[in-house]
């Protein structure tokens, strides 16, 4: 299994608990690997959260459950704009 490389954009505390929720939920559901597109992640406090060029999470997902949500979400745009 690859690692997914997560960056913090301005190291806030905040950032730092969402990397950390994060690295703990990919590592709960490893079935969740197969839709991993890409393997860089900023975590920017305030942000919108977005695939490109870097997937971008914000801090407002602070349960497991809509973090890998958003997450996967974003991942999946990796094959949408693949097929275009």
């Amino acid at each position: 299994m690859e690692k997914i490389k997560i960056s913090l954009k301005n190291n806030s505390e905040k950032e730092g608990a969402i990397q950390k929720l994060l690295e703990q939920v990919l590592e709960k559901y490893p079935s969740a690997q197969k839709w991993i597109f890409s393997r860089e992640v900023i975590i920017e406090e305030g942000a919108r959260p977005h695939s490109y060029p870097i997937i971008t999470l914000n801090t407002k997902r602070e349960i497991e459950g809509p973090l890998l949500a958003v997450f996967l979400h974003e991942q999946l745009h990796w094959i949408e704009d693949d097929k275009k």
